[in-house]
This record gives C-alpha cells, structure tokens and sequence, in this order.
C-alpha cells in the first residue's frame, strides 16, 4: 500500500489544509477526505474536490483518479524525460505515485499539493524527500549558492518561531544563506524529529538549473533516526472523516 496526502491552499489567507488520502495497492486507488477539510470548510468556505462531491465518502477506482493522473506529465511528452531527471527518478516505466510523491502534483491553475507518508526503512530510519518552498522569493545571491551546491552536502534546518504566516516555519540553508523553506505540511514532524531523534540531516538531493522550474529547482533529502513510538501526520487532521460506502469512481 502506498499512501499519499493531499492538501489545499486557501488563496486569501495562503492557509494549508490537510484534506484527503490517496491510497494504492495492487488492485486499485482509493481516496478519502480527512477531517482537515472540515476545517478548511469552516475557516475558508471550502466544498471539496469536484471529483469527490460528498465529503464523508469513500471512492475508489481501478485507474489512477483523472484529478491525480492530470498531475502527471505523459510518458509521450518529449520532455517527459527531462521531468524525470528533474526528480531525481529513472524515466523507465517510472509509477505515477512516486511521480505525484516526488513532485507534489503542483498545477499553475489550482492550490492543490499532494505529499507522500513517510515509512519507516528496514533500518529504522525516517527519510523523506522535498523540494525546497519559496525558492522563487530569495536574493538573487542566494539563488546562486543553490547552483554551487553539490549532491550529498549538508543543509541547515533552522526553526524560525516568530514568523508571522506559520510559527513551525523552518528555514533551509546552506552556506549561512536562505535558500528556501521545508514545506509547510512537514513541519510539524520535523520539529519532533529535532527534538526527539539523536541524528537528523538535511542533504542536497540534486540542483536542478535552468530551464528547470524554480519549484523544482533544489531537491533535498531529510534523514533521521525514527524515534520510538513516532508517528508521521498524526494530527486529528490526517484522519479519515466517518466513512460512508465506497462510490466508484
């Protein structure tokens, strides 16, 4: 079983919500809305997904959700590779869920992002994968420490309480520079890490140069120790809302 998490930004209040869960397993997709939509609902007036109109069901489906398959670039695009190197996958016969994990299924045109659930490796380690968020707003001098920057070199993750949009904001540095931002939804969780795993390391994956996205421009790997009793995206808002029947899709 794969699982991914899908959020949504209000686009007034810049807000991000936990809203559902895609999962995978060998005979199809199923998803559902997780009770950070009745939140987003309340604060932000948000009605749901158009694919999924009743917040408290279950669907599912054979073949990937067109609402997730549309994130995907086609293997028949002739920069389909380059997309794929971009993520650090190999271009064979690579599954759309790693490609949506990788990614984030981020669109111009919606405030949709959808972000892997961490799982704990044979060796007990967390590892979790992430481009770096806001690269696109730093000095133009630190966007060129990013292009200096090398596979395998360490990072800094450094806590910045005082912000005013998100008081679990963590900045990414590198060099003493501001290169960027974990992405919001990981926050929470690497806080605990920090204070509760013995080893945490925040690593260049790969740098991506022009004419690459910004979005896609530095990919980082954060590894860990996983400590006892840890459990990724355990917030109330990560669980399921009271499921109903499953709908086909």
């Amino acid at each position: 079983m794969t699982t991914l998490f899908v959020a949504w930004q209000d686009s007034k209040s810049r807000r991000w919500f936990p809203i559902g869960k895609l999962d995978a397993s060998k005979i199809g997709y199923e998803f559902c809305y997780t009770k950070g939509v009745l939140e987003a609902e309340e604060f932000c007036g948000f009605t749901g997904l158009q694919s999924f109109p009743e917040l408290g069901e279950t669907y599912e489906s054979p073949e990937l959700f067109p609402v997730f398959s549309n994130r995907v670039l086609p293997q028949s695009r002739p920069d389909y590779a380059s997309f794929v190197q971009y993520l650090n996958l190999q271009s064979e016969c690579v599954d759309p869920m790693a490609v949506l994990a990788r990614s984030g299924g981020m669109r111009a045109t919606d405030e949709v992002e959808v972000f892997p659930l961490p799982e704990r490796t044979e060796d007990g380690k967390y590892v979790v994968h992430f481009f770096a968020h806001g690269v696109r707003y730093i000095e133009e001098e630190n966007q060129k420490v990013i292009e200096s920057l090398s596979p395998g070199e360490l990072l800094t993750l450094v806590p910045e309480p005082k912000n005013e949009h998100d008081a679990l904001a963590i900045q990414v540095q590198g060099h003493g520079a501001k290169l960027g931002y974990c992405p919001r939804y990981l926050n929470q969780d690497f806080h605990t890490l920090l204070n509760q795993s013995n080893e945490v390391r925040l690593t260049v994956e790969k740098v991506n140069p022009s004419p690459a996205p910004v979005q896609l421009k530095l990919l980082c790997t954060l590894t860990a120790n996983w400590p006892a009793g840890f459990e990724p995206f355990a917030g109330e808002a990560y669980r399921p809302v009271q499921p109903a029947n499953a709908v086909p899709a």
